[in-house]
C-alpha cells in the first residue's frame, strides 16, 4: 500500500485557520445582482420575442415527469406519495457540475459537503459522515452501496453526465421497494436510452486548482429499433492546499469507459445491456497513531481504485396493464486504501411483476437474490479481521405492494412490504403505508408511515481497527501512559439499526407559473450503533508502556429527528425561472456509549440545522444563458465547522447549434471555506474558489 509518514506536525493558527468571511462586504453586491435580475425579469419588454430553452420544459411538464424510484413503476411526480425531487438533464447541463456528487447539491433535503479534492460526505435527513450509512445510491437500479463499511465511495460513482436522463432523489425511507439500507433516502441515477444519444458528443474543460476533464460519446443505430452508444470520460483534480500553502496530497484522477445497448425487439419485449470500467487514484492525508509525542503523525495516502460492471434488463408487456421485468448485474471493484486493501464482487438478480386486479387496484410483487463476496488484506497492523479474509454473503428478498384508488380515483392508498433474509441478522421485514390525495390537478396531499433497517456491514461484523491514540494526562485519558484505542467488532452483540418514519407532504401547482412543495417528517431511530469500552489493560511488553483500550459496537443509541423541506419554483417570465429550497433539521440524539463519530456516537451537529439555496436560470438572448446559485449552509456544531455562504455562476454561449461554450465559477464569495471534517484526520481541508471553462460539441 502506498503511504508515507511525516514525523512532524504543525498545529499553527494559520494551518488550521477557519476564518469566517466578512458577509458585510458581500451582501450588498449580492443584493444588487439579485435586484438587477429581478428588475429585468419584471420588465415586460425584455426578451419577449426570443425563443427560449426554458419553455421546452415548463413547470407543468416537470410535475408530469414519470418517476420509477418510489414503486419501481412509472408514475407522475405530482402523484407520488413521497418526498421526491427530480434533477433533470437540463438542470445538470446548466449547473456546470462535472460529477455526480456535485450535481446532488441541486436537490433539497440533502447535505452535500466536500471533504477534500476526492471525498464527499452526503446524507439525507441527518447522520452525515464520510462513512454515511443510511442513504442508498443506485445507477440504473444497480446498487453502489458498499457492504464492507455500509456507505458509498463517491469518488468512483460517476457516468458521462451528458447521458443522464434524470436523477431521482427520494428523501425518507425507500426500504419497502429497495430493501435494507434505504433508511433516510434513495438516489437513483437514470441514464438515457441509447436511441436518444445518437451521433457524436465531445466535451472538456480546464481551470484553476489544477482542474481538468474530458468526455466523448458516440451513438448509432445497428438495425431498426436496435441502438447503442459507447463513451469515455476522464476527470482530474490537483491537490488542495490551505492558506499556509500546505499540500493535502488529495489529488484525484480517474478514467472511465462504458457502453449501452437498447433493443425494442417488439411491442412486447425490450432489452437493455450496459457496462462500464474505471481506474484511477485518489489521495489524502490521515492521522497515523503514535505512542510517542506528538502521538499523531501525518500519514499520506495514495489509494488506487478500479472496477467495472455489466448489467442486463428485459421488460415483457403481457397487456397494457401487466408487465414483467427481469434485471441482473455483476459488478467488481478493488481499492488499495490506507486503512485496508479490499475487493468486492457482487451478483444481483431481480424479478418484478405488475398487474391490475381490477380497474382501481394494482398489485406489484417481486423476488430477488444477491450474492457478494469480499476479500480483505489484513496484513497491515492498523486493520485485522476476526473472521476469514474472504467471505461470501447471500441476500434473499421478496417484495409485495398493493394499491387501491378510491373516491373516483382522487385518493390512492398503498400498502406494501419488503421481506429479506441476510447472513448477519436473518429475517427483516420493512412495511409501509402510504396515501396520496389529488382533489384536482393543482393540489396533492400525501402521507406515509414506514419502517426501515440498516443491516451490519462486514466491518461491524468481524473487523478490528486501530482507531486512535489518546495522549496521557488528558480528560479522556487521565493516566500517565498513552492509550491505544482499538475498534473490535462482536457479531453476537450488534444487529440492525431501525427507523420508524412519519411523513406528510403537500404540493401545489398554479395554472400559470409557480410550484410549491413542502414536506414535514418525524423520525424515530432505535438500536443505532454505539461503541462501548469492553476492556482496558496496561501493556509493558513493548519499549513504551501504554494502555490498550478496546471499543466494541453495540445497539444502545437512539435518536429522534424532526424536519421541514421546502421547494418553490417560479417562472417569472418565459426566459427567467427562480428556484429556492430550504431545509430545516433538528436532532435529539441519545448516546449511551463513547463518542467517536466515525464508529458510533453523537451525530447531532454533523448535519446543518438550516440550509438555504436560491437559483436563477435566465436566457438572456437566443444563444446566451446565465445561471446563478447562492447557497447558505449552517454551522456543524459537533465538528466545529463554521457556516458559509457561497455563490456559483455559469455563463453559457451557443454560437452554433452544435457548439456550446461555458464559463463557470465556484465558491466565488471567498477564497477558502471548510465544509466538513474528515473523520480520519484532524486537519481541516478547505475548499477553494475556482474558475474554469468548458466546451461541448454535439454532432
Amino acid at each position: 500500500m502506498g503511504k508515507d509518514i511525516i514525523s512532524e506536525r504543525c498545529f499553527g493558527g494559520a494551518l488550521l485557520s477557519n476564518r469566517k468571511p466578512d458577509y458585510r462586504n458581500i451582501i450588498p453586491g449580492l443584493l444588487v445582482s439579485v435586484i438587477l435580475i429581478f428588475t429585468l425579469a419584471m420588465n415586460e419588454g425584455f426578451c419577449q420575442d426570443i425563443p427560449l430553452d426554458l419553455t421546452d420544459i415548463d413547470l407543468e411538464d416537470l410535475m408530469n415527469i414519470e418517476v420509477v424510484s418510489v414503486s419501481k413503476q412509472e408514475k407522475k411526480l405530482s402523484e407520488t406519495a413521497a418526498a421526491i425531487f427530480v434533477i433533470t438533464s437540463d438542470d445538470i447541463r446548466r449547473s456546470g457540475y462535472t460529477n455526480i456528487a456535485e450535481v446532488l447539491r441541486l436537490a433539497p433535503g440533502l447535505h452535500v459537503a466536500r471533504v477534500d479534492a476526492n471525498k464527499w460526505a452526503i446524507s439525507s435527513r441527518g447522520f452525515n459522515s464520510i462513512f454515511a450509512n443510511k442513504l442508498l445510491v443506485l445507477i440504473d437500479g444497480r446498487t453502489v452501496y458498499n457492504p464492507l463499511f455500509s456507505g458509498v465511495y463517491w469518488d468512483v460513482q460517476d457516468v458521462l453526465l451528458e447521458d443522464v436522463e434524470r436523477i431521482e432523489v427520494i428523501r425518507g425511507p425507500g426500504a419497502t421497494v429497495w430493501g435494507a439500507n434505504a433508511v433516510n433516502g434513495v438516489i437513483n441515477i437514470i441514464t438515457k436510452n441509447s436511441k436518444h444519444t445518437q451521433g457524436l458528443y465531445a466535451g472538456g474543460g480546464a481551470g484553476s486548482v489544477g482542474y481538468g476533464f474530458a468526455g466523448m460519446r458516440y451513438g448509432a443505430e445497428l438495425q431498426k429499433n436496435l441502438h447503442y452508444r459507447v463513451y469515455g470520460k476522464y476527470l482530474n483534480y490537483d491537490n488542495f492546499t490551505n492558506r499556509a500553502g500546505m499540500d493535502f496530497h488529495d489529488d484525484w484522477g480517474i478514467s472511465r469507459a462504458g457502453f449501452r445497448l437498447d433493443w425494442d425487439r417488439s411491442d412486447k419485449n425490450r432489452i437493455t445491456a450496459q457496462g462500464d470500467i474505471y481506474q484511477g487514484e485518489a489521495g489524502g492525508i490521515y492521522d497515523e497513531p503514535s505512542l510517542t509525542e506528538p502521538y499523531q503523525l501525518l500519514g499520506i495516502d495514495e489509494s488506487s481504485v478500479s472496477g467495472g460492471s455489466i448489467q442486463f434488463g428485459w421488460s415483457h408487456f403481457f397487456t397494457s396493464t401487466s408487465n414483467l421485468e427481469l434485471n441482473t448485474y455483476f459488478s467488481a471493484s478493488e481499492r488499495d486504501y490506507f486503512l485496508v486493501e479490499h475487493s468486492l464482487n457482487s451478483l444481483d438478480i431481480d424479478l418484478m411483476h405488475c398487474f391490475k386486479i381490477r380497474n382501481s387496484s394494482k398489485l406489484i410483487w417481486g423476488l430477488g437474490f444477491r450474492y457478494y463476496k469480499d476479500k480483505v488484506d489484513s496484513t497491515e497492523t492498523s486493520w485485522a479481521l476476526t473472521g476469514d479474509d474472504d467471505r461470501g454473503n447471500e441476500l434473499y428478498t421478496g417484495f409485495l405492494q398493493w394499491s387501491e384508488f378510491l373516491f373516483n380515483r382522487k385518493l390512492e392508498v398503498i400498502l406494501g412490504s419488503k421481506f429479506e433474509h441476510n447472513d448477519y441478522t436473518g429475517y427483516e421485514i420493512q412495511p409501509t403505508g402510504r396515501f396520496v390525495w389529488n382533489p384536482n390537478r393543482a393540489h396533492t396531499l400525501w402521507g406515509t408511515i414506514s419502517r426501515a433497517v440498516r443491516t451490519p456491514s462486514r466491518f461491524e461484523h468481524d473487523g478490528m481497527f486501530m482507531a486512535l491514540i489518546q495522549p496521557p494526562n488528558t480528560d479522556y485519558n487521565p493516566s500517565p501512559y498513552p492509550a491505544l484505542v482499538y475498534f473490535q467488532s462482536d457479531s453476537t452483540k450488534f444487529g440492525s439499526e431501525e427507523l420508524i418514519a412519519y411523513e406528510m407532504g403537500y404540493r401545489f401547482q398554479s395554472k400559470n407559473n409557480y410550484f410549491f412543495d413542502i414536506c414535514g417528517f418525524y423520525n424515530i431511530y432505535d438500536h443505532i450503533r454505539s461503541v462501548e469500552n469492553i476492556s482496558t489493560d496496561l501493556k509493558f511488553a513493548t519499549d513504551i508502556p501504554h494502555i490498550v483500550s478496546i471499543l466494541s459496537p453495540r445497539n444502545q443509541d437512539s435518536a429522534e429527528t424532526i424536519g421541514l423541506e421546502l421547494l418553490f419554483e417560479w417562472q417569472i417570465r418565459e426566459w427567467f425561472r427562480l428556484r429556492s429550497i430550504y431545509t430545516h433539521l433538528q436532532m435529539d440524539y441519545d448516546t449511551a456509549g463513547e463518542v467517536i463519530v466515525a464508529y458510533g456516537g453523537d451525530f447531532d451537529g454533523t448535519t446543518p440545522e438550516h440550509q438555504f439555496a436560491i437559483y436563477g436560470l435566465a436566457d438572456l438572448s437566443k444563444n446566451i444563458e446565465t445561471d446563478i446559485g447562492i447557497r447558505y449552509i449552517d454551522r456543524l456544531t459537533f465538528l466545529d465547522v463554521d457556516d458559509y455562504l457561497t455563490l456559483d455562476f455559469r455563463l453559457g454561449w451557443q454560437p452554433y447549434e452544435f457548439l456550446e461554450l461555458s464559463l463557470i465559477g465556484r465558491n466565488l464569495l471567498e477564497r477558502w471555506h471548510t465544509e466538513f471534517n474528515y473523520e480520519m484526520s484532524s486537519y481541516r481541508v478547505q475548499v477553494e474558489r475556482s474558475v474554469f471553462g468548458s466546451v461541448n460539441w454535439r454532432f
